[in-house]
């Protein structure tokens, strides 16, 4: 009988532990997996930010790559230069030959070329050296930007509009007056003047080289005078 009791107590006992076991390592199980799945999550969301990170960095390096390609061209459209039809890479003066610039020699020695012929921007004072006295080079400005009209008689000593030489007409060509008086006026103007000086400036692009930029328009236009009733009058009598 006794003996019947102990074997009943192991056997009991020996259950009690199998199941204790199997609750432990079902736990166990369970922490595992928990674990796992939190480390698994962390490792997309990780892969998820680099990728973006990744993606990011590249649309700034293609911005910046873009931003430079811009401002190349517009230094070499200020200085007059041509630019292929091929590519915008390439910054050519005579699209006839075409064929002699495919080579990185040929293009820098055109762009040395071109930075040579750049004034820059420029102060009102330097402009007013190349008027119509200047045999070797005269240009002038049209709202901001300066023109060379080194070829053009009109702007020689005794050409039709050789007081415009070494300049800023900007104002004579917004209201049609030609006047000199009304030359290196820096003014408020009215939305009518800057269309139509816009439209002249436009002409002036396809006709000439501009060559550089006239620093005065680079400050504060705001703070420009305003044109006085009588000057109002003035330039529409003397149209």
């Amino acid at each position: 009988m006794l003996s019947d009791i102990m074997n009943a107590d192991t056997t009991l006992y020996t259950s009690s532990a199998l199941v204790a076991g199997i609750v432990t390592l079902s736990f166990f199980s369970l922490s595992l997996f928990s674990v796992y799945h939190r480390n698994e999550e962390y490792r997309q969301q990780k892969e998820k930010a680099n990728q973006q990170i990744a993606k990011q960095h590249a649309c700034d390096e293609e911005m910046l790559a873009t931003k430079n390609e811009s401002d190349t061209i517009e230094h070499a459209l200020a200085s007059g230069a041509k630019l292929s039809t091929v590519s915008t890479n390439y910054i050519v003066e005579d699209e006839t030959n075409e064929s002699d610039v495919n080579t990185l020699r040929n293009r820098t020695a055109i762009i040395k070329n071109v930075n040579m012929d750049s004034m820059g921007s420029i102060t009102l004072e330097r402009l007013h050296t190349f008027d119509c006295h200047n045999e070797s080079r005269r240009v002038l400005s049209l709202l901001g930007h300066v023109f060379d009209v080194t070829n053009n008689a009109q702007y020689a000593k005794d050409g039709e509009h050789a007081t415009f030489a070494g300049h800023d007409i900007t104002l004579c060509m917004a209201t049609g007056n030609l006047n000199v008086k009304w030359l290196d006026r820096f003014v408020q103007m009215k939305p009518d003047f800057k269309e139509t000086a816009a439209q002249a400036l436009e002409q002036y692009t396809k006709m000439f080289r501009s060559v550089g930029k006239l620093d005065k328009w680079a400050t504060d236009r705001r703070k420009w005078t305003r044109l006085t009733a009588e000057e109002l009058e003035n330039l529409n009598m003397c149209q």
